[in-house]
């Protein structure tokens, strides 16, 4: 029996599905026929609808409609982006000891259900749909993640597979994942080449050496994992909801189906203004039996989003300097992700190297699980068009390493090292007479951990009392194929160690 493994691009708004047979990917078209599904799931009395038929639900039953769970797994309730997000989701998020989690009321009972839970019915619908498609079972998948989450974020991916009985082969970052597409199916996306990844709710930019085998080399890469599409769509919003006031003197920002219906109309007006130079948002009784009717051009919408889409050069800029290149020497420039059809985007970064071609051939909204189907394969041992010897090599997004005195940040393992990999550095007692050390972990690339994002701590104990820096310990991090890390310690003159695996349960 033929043993599959898919490609999942697991998106904030949209998600995708490949497989890689007969010598090409088939991205799978859901039940409804479409080559993307929606990452949205509701709940009502009598069942849970996950995609398309979600989607039809947030309009009439916003609060039981959940969406954007990409901006939510992984982080804290107190993140400062969370904190954005819930002022405009029309859900109920709470805080469960410091984590956020989503509340639904159906059949009158309050449900709580974590971010991964939701992300895992998204993952069971995909899981169902590649099925369906290939009359079989299936268990093995390579599932995408944005090259700038943080380790926390991408524990929290493969929990939800797990909890959707999926085998994760590996996590891949999403311009990793669109670069081997290129690199696999355009034989002159060679060289230097600068991914850029931009969907519903993240961006990521990517340096990439793509060699002439078809290896794909990460050098560099930075990103806003809170930055994409979703804003832009809120700007259209935030602008809407003004109008509403001022011109039908009406105020909806509290009635959330109007807020649902209007959003979703500022959805589609996004993607109509791709090819179009105007739209008319038409909304038929949207309150109090008041219709609206509202044009858009692609002007306006370019000034409501001015200084967002200036934003997205910063992290090109920086991935630069991070991999120390000049612009001038970025062979290639690909385009990926649902947001990277608007037009002033492709032209702002097309400005940025001086005229120089963007290549976009690969559908955006498919590229990234293009080439998640082709790792997955790979993975699976699937000789890709006789490209046996393909190699991907990603990096750590961040540095990654320990508070030391002071709540300064002692760097083991440096930002864009090659993973897997395994880094010790030597550490000391801090204080006379101390019997316990407690061991800080952090990603980030201030000096002072305040700055940086706290992963976990464990501590060992029993340390023989004395004089500050007598005790000595080594300390090891290792990080697996899919970016996941391990931290240990060890004090040399007892060989008492301890070891945590960054996870959410600390």
């Amino acid at each position: 029996m033929t043993s599959y493994a898919i490609g999942i691009d697991l998106g904030t708004t949209h998600s995708c599905v490949g497989i890689y047979q007969f010598d090409k990917v088939e991205i799978i078209a859901n039940d409804h026929g479409s080559r993307t599904t929606p990452s949205c799931v509701a709940f009502t009395d009598e069942k849970v609808f996950v995609g398309e038929p979600a989607m039809d639900i947030a309009l009439y039953d916003p609060e039981n409609t959940i969406y954007d769970m990409k901006r939510l797994i992984g982080r804290r309730y107190a993140d400062e982006s969370v904190q954005s997000d819930i002022k405009t989701w029309p859900f109920n998020v709470i805080s469960d000891n410091g984590f956020p989690k989503v509340t639904i009321n159906t059949n009158g009972t309050k449900q709580i259900f974590k971010p991964e839970d939701i992300s895992a019915m998204m993952l069971r619908k995909i899981k169902i749909t590649a099925e369906t498609y290939l009359e079989s079972s299936v268990e093995k998948a390579v599932i995408t993640v944005p090259a700038y989450f943080t380790d926390y974020q991408r524990q929290a991916t493969l929990e939800a597979a797990k909890m959707a009985d999926l085998d994760v082969l590996r996590i891949v970052n999403e311009p990793t994942a669109a670069a081997l597409a290129y690199a696999v199916i355009k034989e002159d996306m060679r060289g230097t080449v600068l991914v850029y990844d931009l969907g519903g709710g993240t961006l990521d930019i990517s340096i990439i050496t793509i060699t002439d085998t078809h290896c794909v080399f990460v050098k560099g890469t930075h990103g806003n994992t809170h930055l994409g599409g979703e804003d832009f769509s809120n700007n259209i919003l935030e602008y809407m909801i003004g109008i509403c006031k001022n011109k039908y003197k009406k105020d909806i920002r509290n009635n959330k189906r109007a807020i649902a219906r209007l959003r979703h109309q500022c959805e589609n007006a996004k993607k109509k203004l791709s090819f179009a130079d105007e739209v008319t948002i038409f909304i038929d009784c949207l309150i109090d039996g008041t219709d609206f009717k509202e044009t858009l051009t692609s002007a306006k919408f370019n000034d409501l989003n001015y200084d967002a889409f200036k934003s997205t050069l910063e992290p090109v800029k920086k991935v630069l300097k991070s991999a120390q290149i000049d612009k001038y020497d970025v062979d290639k420039i690909i385009m990926v992700g649902g947001s990277s059809r608007i037009p002033k985007l492709k032209n702002l970064l097309q400005q940025f190297f001086d005229g120089k071609e963007v290549h976009t051939s690969i559908n955006p909204d498919e590229a990234i699980a293009y080439g998640a189907s082709i790792y997955a394969a790979i993975c699976n041992g699937v000789n890709i068009r006789d490209k046996s010897n393909i190699i991907i090599e990603d990096i750590t997004p961040m540095s990654l390493g320990i508070q030391i005195k002071d709540e300064m940040f002692s760097v083991i393992i440096k930002k864009n090292a090659s993973i897997p990999c395994s880094f010790v550095k030597r550490h000391r007692t801090a204080h006379d007479n101390q019997t316990v050390a407690a061991f800080l972990v952090y990603e980030g690339e201030s000096a002072n951990v305040r700055g940086n994002n706290f992963l976990g701590k464990f501590r060992i104990h029993g340390i023989p009392p004395g004089p500050e820096g007598q005790e000595e310990f080594d300390v090891i991090f290792s990080i697996d194929i899919n970016g996941v890390l391990k931290v240990s310690a060890i004090n040399l003159s007892t060989g008492i160690d301890g070891s945590i695996i960054i996870d959410r349960n600390f």
